[in-house]
């Protein structure tokens, strides 16, 4: 499915990174419904971790 980088983490490709994030603008819409958060209380660890989403651009 064609997309497009509309804004990432500016990671360099090292090997020491930790990683990178980018968010993708889709030429057309999913042929799928979005997927869903899993229940805060599944979360793995001690105390369980919260899930944290950092939200989507404007008109997405």
């Amino acid at each position: 499915m064609p997309a497009r980088v509309v804004s990432h983490g500016g990671w360099g490709g090292r090997p020491t990174g930790s990683g990178d994030l980018a968010v993708l603008a889709l030429d057309e819409d999913a042929p799928v419904d979005p997927a869903a958060f899993a229940p805060a209380d599944a979360a793995f660890g001690e105390p369980p971790r919260e899930p944290v989403a950092y939200g989507f651009p404007r008109g997405c």
